[in-house]
Parts: structure tokens; C-alpha cells; sequence
């Protein structure tokens, strides 16, 4: 299960370029992958909340009450990927570089845990129905 298909089946398909050996696996994976977006996008799902979008900042906000990116130093996917960048780059500074990874955990954790509750959501949903 991912938010927003697209991105990480190509974040995976460049892994299976990086890992020859893997790529059959990796492409299992992503042949298997669910798109926890799409229910949002098509707006079975919809709140005013969301004020239109349907990434996932403002889809769990809209949905899971006290549940949102706002007390993150990383908030958001571009922060983590210039982090991430960032703590490659530090070999010498090994104060900044458990900073920096204690807030893309945080952040990678806040990613799950919103798909978690937001598959809870979907399920719900579909129940009621």
C-alpha cells in the first residue's frame, strides 16, 4: 500500500536499475501495489477540509481528528528528501546527522501511521455502504 502510485513505483524501478539481481522482485512488488490515494482523488472520499487537494497533508487532517504534520521540524516529502540528502552528505558532523535522522524517522513514522489510519477510514467507508 503507498500514497500516490506514480512516485513510488518509480522510486522502486530505479532500485531494480541500481539492483539488477532484485528487479524481478521489485517488480512483483510494484505489479502488487494499492493506491491508498485513489479513493481521495476520485472523491468517494471527500471533505471541504482538503480545500480541493487530495495529497496526503491534506486528506488526514480532513479525516483523523489531532492528526496532522504541523508539529514536525520535517513536514512534508521535499523537506525529507533534502534531509535525507543532507545526512548523506555528513560524515563529520555526527550531532547534526542524529538530528536530522531522529526527524526523518519522525516524519517516516507520521507517513505510516496517516496511511494506517486513513486505510481505517477507507474500510470504514466501504462498510457502511
Amino acid at each position: 500500500m503507498v500514497y500516490y502510485k506514480p512516485f513510488e513505483a518509480t522510486r522502486l524501478e530505479e532500485l531494480g536499475k541500481l539492483f539488477p539481481r532484485k528487479k524481478k522482485q521489485i517488480q512483483a512488488l510494484v505489479a502488487n501495489m494499492v493506491d491508498l490515494l485513489d479513493p481521495f482523488k476520485a472523491r468517494h472520499l471527500y471533505s471541504w477540509k482538503q480545500q480541493g487537494s487530495h495529497s496526503l497533508k491534506a486528506v488526514l487532517p480532513a479525516f483523523v481528528k489531532d492528526l496532522s504534520y504541523d508539529d514536525l521540524e520535517i513536514a512534508d516529502g521535499g523537506a525529507a528528501m533534502q534531509a535525507y540528502h543532507e545526512m548523506c552528505a555528513l560524515v563529520d558532523r555526527p550531532q547534526k546527522l542524529g538530528t536530522l535522522r531522529k526527524q526523518l524517522l519522525a516524519y517516516c513514522k507520521q507517513d505510516t501511521l496517516a496511511m494506517v489510519k486513513l486505510l481505517d477510514v477507507v474500510q470504514l467507508k466501504s462498510r457502511a455502504k
